[in-house]
């Protein structure tokens, strides 16, 4: 879809050619293009079934590339992004909650690290959104979240984190009930987003059965801990929630909001 939009914005084909032709007719251009341009495809999930026909060739002009949390046999060269130290990691940590963190809150922000083992932002990102939305003294509210870390190894923090992220929505289900199916709806459309019309008009939609504020409430509440984003009015759910939901939510099969969604 993103080629089919270069496609159309730049005029190489009609506005009423099938969106695969129009990424033909993309790729065509980017071959030939003599000024320097760069496609960025973010966030892959399972492009390795695809994405190899959509890159774009190489050119002396441009370049194409490829953010995935999984390694894919692409050609060109592989960077693989290093965690952050601490120092970059507690300042992002600070940004996220909206707060400093000096003295017994810095040091129980270093432990948490210390628990978390390899950072990335996701990671800080969901932590932050469960501590913004906890209770108490900040450095009381970090100590509970590495209690929570402290069963798995630092070499384990992504399955730890996975653990947090369940409760979280687990704690969420039991108060807005509608953040279940929610989250099977975003998960089983496997890292598209999903169009925030869909779901604030849905008050008569038979899979979320529930009205219109509460949907609302719902998405305001998965954002501030950190497991949606809203993006130019679409919502995608960070692959973390995911991963929570494939050892919580059973199997996801949201097919009535699908077919409307379709």
């Amino acid at each position: 879809r993103g080629l089919a939009e270069l496609a159309r914005g730049v005029g190489v084909a009609d506005a009423g050619t099938a969106e695969p032709d129009l990424a033909a007719a993309a790729l065509r251009r980017l071959e030939t293009e003599q000024t320097g341009w760069l496609v960025v495809f973010d966030d892959v999930d399972s492009g390795g079934r695809w994405l190899d026909r959509w890159i774009p060739a190489v050119s002396s002009t441009g370049t194409a590339v490829v953010i995935s949390r999984h390694h894919m046999p692409l050609r060109g060269p592989v960077v693989r992004l290093a965690p952050l130290d601490n120092q970059s990691a507690l300042a992002f940590l600070e940004s996220r909650l909206g707060t400093p963190l000096d003295g017994e809150a810095r040091r129980a922000a270093m432990r948490l690290l210390a628990a978390t083992g390899d950072t990335t932002p996701l990671t800080l990102a969901v932590m932050a959104g469960h501590l913004k939305n906890d209770r108490g003294a900040i450095e009381e509210r970090i100590d509970r979240l590495v209690k929570e870390l402290s069963e798995y190894s630092p070499e384990a923090h992504a399955r730890a984190l996975g653990a947090v992220t369940a409760e979280i929505f687990r704690e969420l289900t039991s108060r807005i009930p509608v953040v279940e199916r929610i989250g099977r709806v975003l998960v089983s459309f496997a890292g598209t987003a999903v169009p925030a019309a869909l779901f604030r008009d849905s008050a008569d939609d038979p899979f979320l059965s529930s009205d219109t504020a509460q949907v609302v409430h719902a998405l305001a509440e998965l954002e501030a801990h950190g497991l949606i984003q809203t993006t130019s009015g679409a919502i995608s759910a960070h692959p973390v929630l995911g991963d929570a939901l494939g050892g919580y939510a059973g199997p996801i099969e949201p097919v009535k909001f699908l077919r409307r969604a379709i």
